[in-house]
């Protein structure tokens, strides 16, 4: 919960200073996860739904739409991240090019999961591209079932401390 501010004797909630809208249950519980880590009351993370291309505009739909909700004022960090996946340059450019025109907001997109940056916590990772691909997926899954001492799935995880 977010600190209470007392203003002219009446108390309101401060406003989050970070939102991040991601695309999967996987980044929401990495990102949960690390705030309790490091304490971080003050951020949100939300699972921006459904399929698509232009996940700039679902974040600002979400938004416009979750605006009293979300208590987001001007001084809010707005993050959208992603997977690479199929997306090509051009969206991603389409993207940035919105991004560029608002003031705290950032993209942030993944090598072709998300569960690459999960593993990177437990174990060194080479420099290179790894395909998206179905069997890589799997791989990526048994890899960290191993670490987490749990099975993995990404439609279906949660995840401890690390």
């Amino acid at each position: 919960m977010s600190r209470k501010k007392k203003n002219n004797g009446i108390y309101k909630k401060s406003p989050n200073n970070y939102i991040l809208f991601v695309e999967g249950y996987t980044e929401v519980n990495y990102f949960g996860a690390l705030f309790q880590l490091y304490r971080i009351s003050f951020a949100k993370v939300i699972k921006v739904q459904g399929r698509g291309k232009n996940w700039v505009e679902k974040a600002e739909n979400y938004l416009k739409y979750n605006h009293d909700k979300l208590n987001y004022d001007s001084n809010t960090k707005v993050y959208v991240i992603f997977d690479k996946d199929n997306i090509s340059f051009s969206q991603i450019n389409t993207m940035q090019k919105i991004i560029n025109k608002k003031k705290r907001w950032q993209l942030g997109i993944s090598n072709c999961s998300f569960e690459v940056w999960l593993l990177a916590h437990f174990t060194p990772l080479s420099p290179k591209t790894i395909p998206v691909s179905k069997t890589c997926q799997m791989k990526l899954e048994k890899r960290l079932s191993k670490y987490l001492k749990e099975k993995y799935s990404k439609m279906q995880n949660k995840f401890r401390k690390f």
